[in-house]
């Protein structure tokens, strides 16, 4: 029989009834529960820079599982509009986790994202509330590139962003591409985009065009 662990143990914990119409000190709270020591596993070690994140050490599958049990715990009584304001709060959050669960709890209506999503999500890179990597390429999986995938029409909004001061949103620009490339199309705009970031001088938008 496998053992279960603190970590298990814990995130079993902060299931239902907790979920119900959860706010930013809740899901807080769950995560500070849950928190590991950087000794056991430093989250902190794949970010450089001046990233002005926190971290509570929590891994990605304790965190999905929360995101899981948030959206199974409200689906009869949110729509999307009550998880983007949900996920308003965590992005305002400078613990990595927090975002990250704000992100996958949104991700999960996709059925539901609309046009104007895709300026407030803008809004979120150009307001540095992503701004690192792992945000900025996670809002790039699950919401923008779904979005632009599932709207094609919306894809050349996007073309203009390759020019945007705001360096996240210059990385969102081709990292957004992905989802849509994959189903082939955004070939030409993902080309383009990436010719301009060629020759950005943020290695943040250089390492992008050179994967």
């Amino acid at each position: 029989m496998m053992k279960m662990t603190s970590v298990d143990r814990n995130a079993r914990a902060v299931r239902v009834p907790l979920w119900r119409n959860p706010d930013r000190a809740r899901v807080s709270a769950a995560l500070e529960r849950l928190s590991r020591s950087a000794g056991t596993f430093d989250a902190q070690r794949y970010f450089r820079g001046d990233h002005r994140l926190l971290f509570y050490n929590v891994g990605t599958s304790t965190l999905r599982s929360i995101a899981r049990d948030i959206y199974a715990t409200n689906r009869d009584i949110w729509r999307v509009e009550h998880a983007v304001r949900f996920a308003d709060a965590l992005m305002r959050d400078r613990h990595l986790e927090a975002k990250s669960i704000g992100i996958e709890v949104l991700a999960r209506y996709r059925r539901s994202f609309t046009p104007a999503l895709l300026a407030h999500w803008k809004g979120w890179l150009a307001a540095d509330l992503a701004a690192n990597w792992a945000t900025t390429d996670a809002m790039c999986g699950v919401l923008i590139g779904p979005l632009l995938a599932d709207r094609p029409t919306l894809v050349r909004r996007v073309s203009a962003w390759a020019r945007d001061r705001n360096l996240w949103v210059r990385r969102a620009s081709v990292v957004a591409l992905i989802v849509p490339m994959r189903q082939g199309f955004a070939l030409d705009l993902a080309y383009a985009n990436a010719r301009t970031l060629h020759g950005d001088g943020s290695t943040v938008c250089w390492e992008v065009v050179q994967r």
